[in-house]
């Protein structure tokens, strides 16, 4: 997938994401001033090996740091313990869950600081169950220290020395909390706006119409216009990159396209008109013919009447001059719908379609017919017997993938060529 169409993803779903963050940083920022504060009571533990008198030298106390040194680590595993800091609570005479003994030591932090140190830290929301707890614990290790330096009545003995328990009230970073706030929800939202994307049954990107029609496509999303476009701007550059795209017959010097939507109606006859005027501009004589019997439009952006047009043609094909209207453009004539017919594709597979096609490419080097949507109508179906190029108009956001899948398959079957539009 591409950058852009990443960034596209991304704005046509910007609403998703901004909703997601709003909710995270709103969330963060009333669970922190709801949130209570926390007291952290700290002290420093020196354990020291004390050894009887000895006239020999000592290696400098090597041996006594290692002693302390390894009897920590003692002291950390009487810490961990369950039933000990059970133990702590209960001799403090803070009450707890007896069920949730294995927690109890969440709150109670303690790692050693080689050689002879151990950096304890209880916190909790009460100041005095964290100055309790913290007493509790020193208690705890020295009377344990104590009755082990009895029952082993070792040669050598540890003294526990602790510093004076400093209280220290902690309070949410709010700021802290609103940037890691912002910064998750960034993450979840960019990822629920691809999940979204992916289990979306239509078009959305640029990678999804590649991935059907295998091809890439003319990208006519900055189009904004309501009618005819002048020949001057930028707009007008569009339709000419499209006219250049087009497949012309080169024995005949001649082009025979139908312009269809896939799930959508409205674009198609405006772009349709625009790219017949595009392609009589630059000398090419054209016909335009509407076939949507049902909204027909085609004439009303040349201010011209329906009142016959295609549907009366198809079985009189030897009088076309009764049917087309010329246009202000000189290269440029149309044939509107004419009548409703009621069953549209009986009617033209019932028609010379072979015929009423020579007899429209006799008039122009160019003949675009436009086509109600794909998907909704089959209409144009027995046309693309005899026409192989075709204009297919995307929209995203409203073109599903089953029916762009299936156009193309239908497509292919017939061995028509397409170009792709994407509005």
């Amino acid at each position: 997938m591409e950058l852009k169409d990443i960034m596209q993803i991304i704005k046509k779903r910007i609403i998703l994401m901004i909703i997601i963050v709003v909710i995270f940083i709103v969330g963060a920022y009333l669970l922190t001033k709801k949130s209570k504060a926390n007291f952290e009571t700290s002290s420093v533990l020196t354990v020291q090996a004390m050894k009887e008198s000895s006239d020999q030298y000592q290696y400098g106390g090597y041996y006594s740091i290692q002693a302390s040194d390894l009897f920590i680590n003692t002291i950390l595993g009487w810490i961990k313990s369950s039933n000990i800091v059970a133990e702590i609570y209960q001799k403090t005479g803070i009450s707890y869950d007896i069920n949730e003994t294995n927690k109890l030591g969440g709150n109670i932090y303690a790692r050693k600081v080689p050689p002879q140190n151990i950096e304890l830290i209880i916190s909790d929301h009460n100041e005095e169950v964290s100055k309790k707890l913290t007493d509790g614990v020193i208690a705890m290790i020295k009377d344990k220290t104590n009755q082990l330096g009895m029952v082993t009545n070792s040669a050598a003995n540890f003294e526990i020395v602790s510093s004076q328990p400093i209280t220290t009230p902690i309070k949410q970073n709010l700021p802290l909390n609103l940037m890691i706030a912002f910064i998750l929800s960034l993450v979840l939202g960019i990822t629920c706006v691809f999940i979204v994307e992916y289990l979306s049954p239509k078009i959305n990107n640029g990678q999804r119409v590649r991935a059907i029609f295998g091809k890439d496509f003319i990208s006519m999303r900055s189009l904004k216009t309501k009618g005819l476009i002048n020949p001057d701007t930028k707009a007008a550059e569009k339709f000419r990159f499209l006219r250049a795209n087009m497949l012309i017959d080169d024995t005949k010097g001649k082009l025979s396209a139908i312009i269809a939507g896939i799930n959508e109606q409205k674009i198609t006859p405006l772009l349709s008109a625009n790219l017949a005027l595009s392609f009589a501009r630059s000398g090419k004589l054209t016909i335009l013919v509407d076939t949507n019997f049902d909204n027909p439009s085609i004439h009303e952006y040349f201010d011209k009447q329906n009142q016959y047009g295609f549907s009366e043609f198809l079985f009189d094909e030897g009088n076309i001059d009764k049917y087309l209207q010329k246009t202000d453009e000189a290269n440029l004539r149309i044939m509107s719908s004419g009548i409703k017919l009621s069953y549209a594709s009986d009617t033209i597979e019932r028609a010379n379609i072979k015929k009423v096609l020579s007899e429209l490419e006799k008039e122009a080097d160019v003949v675009l017919i436009s086509v109600p949507s794909l998907n909704v109508s089959s209409e144009a179906f027995p046309l693309f017997s005899i026409i192989k190029n075709s204009i297919l108009v995307v929209k995203y956001g409203k073109t599903t993938i089953t029916a762009a899948s299936y156009i193309n398959d239908f497509l292919d079957k017939k061995d028509v060529e397409k170009t792709i539009i994407v509005v």
